[in-house]
């Protein structure tokens, strides 16, 4: 049989530190993930708290737009165009993009607006955070995020298949911002 020295600190890594406590936190620069006791996201104990703003990142999918994704609990709704000034704004370009995954919100920026997602041309740009989102620029400044433009949106005009503002399998999860 082989014994183990008993340890009592907790045990680091490089991206996870175990805590006895049987909490578990994955550090990154820009966000960090805890389980949460209430649970903030709807169907998990795991929550992305992006930064030191009131927006969480939860992870899971839906079926069609995202106004239909049932995500975020009680005391929170998915991010969407009237969080910008509050919460979304707070978010720059720079750290959006790295967060692990790709969560998205229910809005679009197009020509340097913030505007509800829509399945329409100019409105269909779905708004996102994170390392693994499809399109990326700062050309666009002026948007949902400041700094530039994150969208989890599968194309340039997903409005023309009818997909736009949708799930896709690229997107992790999504924004929920506190009420």
């Amino acid at each position: 049989m082989v014994k183990y020295p008993k340890i009592r600190r907790p045990i680091y890594d490089k991206k996870l530190c175990l805590h006895f406590n049987l909490l578990i936190d994955t550090y990154s620069r820009s966000a960090y993930t805890r389980r949460t006791a209430p649970p903030i996201c709807g169907n998990s104990v795991i929550a992305l708290k992006v930064y030191e703003t009131l927006v969480i990142a939860c992870p899971g999918g839906w079926r069609g737009h995202i106004s239909n994704a049932k995500l975020c609990a009680r005391g929170y709704h998915v991010c969407n165009k009237n969080d910008r000034a509050s919460l979304l704004s707070k978010i720059t370009f720079s750290r959006g993009i790295q967060i692990p995954g790709c969560y998205a919100f229910n809005a679009a920026h197009d020509f340097g607006r913030c505007i509800d997602c829509k399945n329409r041309e100019h409105q269909d740009d779905l708004g996102g955070v994170g390392m693994t989102c499809p399109r990326k620029t700062t050309s666009q400044n002026i948007s949902c995020l400041t700094g530039g433009t994150i969208d989890a949106a599968m194309g340039v005009s997903s409005f023309a298949t009818n997909r736009a503002c949708h799930y896709h399998p690229g997107i992790s999860g999504v924004l929920c911002c506190e009420n």
